[in-house]
This record gives C-alpha cells, structure tokens and sequence, in this order.
C-alpha cells in the first residue's frame, strides 16, 4: 500500500469521512487527492492527521509495508473481535463495560465503531446502534470512491445500515464492479466477501429478492478461483435457503457440518423441514 491507500483503509476502519479525516489540517479537497494518489503529503501533516484520530504512526508504517499491527488498542479490538466471533452478546456487553470504564474521556472512534457493528452482528439488528454512528457509515458509502477498499467496507457496515439502504448500496457497489470488473485477489475476494455478508441481511431482515438474486448472480458469476470458492458454495445455500429449499439447504448444512465450516452459518439455523 502507498501512502493514499493506507490512510484511505484506515479512515474506513474507523468510520470517518474524507472531511472529517483532514480535520482541517488540510483542505478536504487536497485530502482527497492525497488518497487517490495525485497529491503528496507533509510528514506534518500526514502525523497531525493519525494523531487527531488516535491512529497509530508506527501501525500506520507497518500496514503500508503489510506487516503486522502493534498499536495500543489491538488487545481492545481483540476482545471486541473473540466477543463477535462467539456470537455472544453477553460477554460484548462485558467488554463494552470494561472499555467504557477504560475510556472514561472518550472512545478512540474506530474501536467504538468496531463495537456497534459486532453488536450488529451478532443481533442480526441495527435497532440499537447509535443513529450517529448509523448516518455515518451511510455517508462513507456515498461520499467515497467505490472500490476494493469501499467493497471491504460495506461488507463490514453493511449490518449497521437499514436493509433498504444497504440494498441501494450494495446495488452501486456491484455497479461500480461490473463497469470495470477487476481480476486482482483482493477485489473479488472483497465483492464476493460484501455479497455473502449482505445475503445474511436480507436473510435475517427480509431483503428484496431481486437484490438478494443480484447477490447471488455476481458471486457465481465470479472468476472460478480457489480463494473464493467457499463463498461460491455459500452463495448456493444462501439461494437454497431464501428460495425455501429446506431439502437442498439441510444437505449442504450436512456438508459444512463434516467440513468443520458450520459455525459460518450457524444464525441460519434450524432449517424448518
């Protein structure tokens, strides 16, 4: 990653827009060109950005270089990520008790952000996310470029959002894939990421099926490559289980069960036979 790139990943991890990451240290405009690459920026100014946000100088350095995050919030996101991974709301809760007591002051806002959309997840519901950090995830979308990065993005937000407004999204995200379809890993692996993650919203908050059809169509219709062809398979239960093929869906459950993978679709379950 060059210098663009990496702030750009970052600002998305931490839910802020373009405006609100130059934080008048430089003009949003010149922000932006500094993330498409057209702009180089100051090391002042390029520090004065990561310390307003709490971003880490040092992590900053290693992801451009892909090397392993050492910040001081990694512990946090960790909880926050063993917490999500479990689907256990009780033991977020916990840990949003013990993050609160820890910044008393004021939550880093990408670590806050990480906390409401594990939340999210694990509910399967937006109802209690904060209405902020909702409007902002929206506005992200929609003021940004779409590409990799935004495609990683939204898979991720996606849960914070309405399912109509995810819908509409998700809509421009395939769009903007489809008018220049890349071949590099990490962009289909990122459309085909957003597909599966926005199929198990319409599936827990009753999507349309023409968006939910677009889902599946551009997963299966993706490169036939190794690294995306788990989320090809679950793009065919996904398809089975919307479509009300309970008979097909239990022999694919069956399958993920053996394979060990079962835990991916475990908020699908029970099938009604």
């Amino acid at each position: 990653m060059n210098i663009g790139e990496t702030l750009k990943s970052m600002r998305l991890h931490a839910g802020l827009t373009q405006t609100e990451m130059a934080a008048g240290i430089v003009s949003e405009s010149y922000y932006s060109k500094v993330e498409r690459g057209v702009h180089d920026i100051s090391a002042d100014a390029l520090f004065k950005i990561l310390i307003k946000h709490h971003l880490d100088p040092v992590s900053f350095f290693m992801k451009m270089s892909y090397r392993k995050k050492n910040n001081n919030l990694l512990g946090d996101f960790t909880k926050i990520e063993f917490a999500q991974s479990k689907k256990d709301l009780n033991e977020l809760n916990k840990v949003e008790a013990q993050l609160n007591k820890k910044y008393s002051e004021g939550w880093p806002a990408r670590l806050k952000f990480q906390l409401e959309m594990a939340r999210a997840w694990i509910t399967h519901s937006n109802k209690d996310i904060d209405p902020e950090i909702k409007r902002k995830a929206k506005q992200v979308v929609l003021e940004d470029k779409m590409d990799r990065e935004m495609f990683y993005y939204l898979s991720q937000a996606c849960v914070l959002l309405d399912i109509k407004d995810a819908s509409r999204l998700f809509d421009l995200a395939v769009k903007a894939y489809n008018k220049n379809p890349e071949i590099d890993v990490m962009s289909v692996t990122y459309i085909a990421l957003l597909c599966i993650n926005f199929l198990n919203c319409c599936y827990h908050k009753n999507g349309e099926k023409k968006y939910i059809d677009l889902a599946i169509n551009t997963v299966l219709q993706l490169p036939a490559e190794p690294h995306i062809a788990y989320h090809k398979i679950l793009a065919v239960y996904y398809r089975a289980l919307l479509n009300k093929d309970y008979q097909k869906a239990a022999t694919m459950i069956e399958i993920f069960t053996e394979a060990g993978v079962v835990s991916n679709v475990a908020d699908t379950l029970p099938i009604e036979e």
